[in-house]
């Protein structure tokens, strides 16, 4: 980020403020959840729902997995849900 100055003092003050202002920020979202837990977890299944819907429409065009891309669908989809 520029802070429009050559002045170290001016551009150290400016990152300064920029810094707590997002403390402020991060703090208050922290404190104030936007989403409540059930509007989280509808979200949760919702992603996993599209998830499963896109890899059945992909079984049935390209057929089934060979074992490799099998394995390697399960250990993405465990780190996704890790």
């Amino acid at each position: 980020m520029q802070f429009g100055t050559n002045d170290l003092r001016t551009a150290k003050l400016g990152s300064c403020r920029l810094y707590v202002g997002a403390e402020e920020l991060f703090s208050t979202l922290r404190a104030l959840p936007m989403l409540t837990d059930d509007q989280l977890a509808h979200l949760v299944r919702d992603f996993y729902d599209t998830m499963l819907s896109d890899e059945n429409a992909g079984r049935l065009t390209r057929g089934p997995l060979p074992e490799c891309g099998r394995e390697a669908r399960v250990r993405q989809y465990a780190t996704m849900a890790a």
